[in-house]
């Protein structure tokens, strides 16, 4: 099983005021320069990989908080076909990728972690109701309240065994 992996699509930060109009615009609908930049970056890799005979590529993306909202946002741009051939883990994210959306979808939550709740209290709730809806992943959280969503600290552990999964698949096992 081939693959290509997307370790790292990184929006600069530009504090908390910009950051929060920068994703309020792409909560409502707005589709910003990030969203357009990860919808081409995500068809490049399938670009290359059909250039390199990858008839049927295995896309990883990995995102964090407000990734989450904007990778969300690309991949209603894509097609069924780019779609399912993406394999999504995010981590504290905005947004819950449901099952079925993508060929694979992790939801991983720090316990006390409130950006997926703040971000996407819809989506969260339907995981709530409706195991089915989402593979939402709860991992333990380190730190105080702040620390909780920070990627270097609940999230270390278990990016380390998504990285080890995905380099088993990408080996073929």
């Amino acid at each position: 099983m081939m693959g290509i992996e997307v370790t790292a699509y990184h929006i600069k930060d530009h504090g908390v005021l910009v950051d929060l109009i920068h994703n309020s615009l792409v909560r409502f609908g707005g589709c910003t320069p990030a969203v357009h930049g990860f919808v081409n970056e995500i068809r490049s890799y399938i670009a290359s990989a059909y250039e390199k005979g990858i008839l049927d590529p295995n896309i990883y993306i990995k995102v964090h908080s407000n990734g989450g909202r904007i990778l969300m946002r690309a991949l209603g741009h894509l097609t069924d076909d780019e779609r399912g051939m993406i394999s999504a883990f995010t981590f504290g994210s905005a947004a819950i990728i449901p099952e079925g959306y993508v060929k694979e979808a992790r939801n991983y939550i720090a316990e006390g972690d409130l950006i997926p709740w703040l971000g996407d209290t819809f989506g969260m709730m339907k995981a709530s109701l409706n195991p089915n809806y989402a593979d939402i992943r709860y991992v333990p959280s380190k730190g105080g309240p702040l620390a909780r969503h920070n990627f270097e600290g609940s999230y270390d552990d278990v990016n380390l065994q998504v990285d080890q999964y995905i380099s088993n698949k990408m080996k073929g096992r």
